[in-house]
């Protein structure tokens, strides 16, 4: 083997060594946002993926209501990105 394949195996071998790693790291963060969504409870603050904001009124397997200033929608729950915070005169 000359230089320039090993070299080149070397590269493909690293390249699939952290692209095997980068997946499972993305595995893991996509396990734990499932777990995030499967356990909000009501009264939890969310944002949306789209940047709605609202509390979390009542939710079923695969739908969640928000509330936002007395008007409920109904969001699936893959569209959960993040817990959020209300500014306190949005609460009132």
């Amino acid at each position: 083997m000359d230089s320039t394949t090993l070299i080149m195996v070397l590269v493909l071998g690293v390249f699939v060594v952290y692209m095997i790693f980068a997946s499972k790291n993305q595995k893991k963060k996509a396990q734990e946002h499932n777990k995030f969504r499967d356990n909000l409870k009501n009264g939890s603050i969310v944002m949306t993926q789209s940047g709605f904001v609202g509390k979390v009124v009542s939710s079923s397997e695969n739908e969640i209501v928000l509330e936002y200033n007395g008007t409920q929608s109904v969001w699936l729950k893959r569209a959960i990105a993040t817990e959020a915070t209300l500014d306190k005169e949005t609460e009132k």
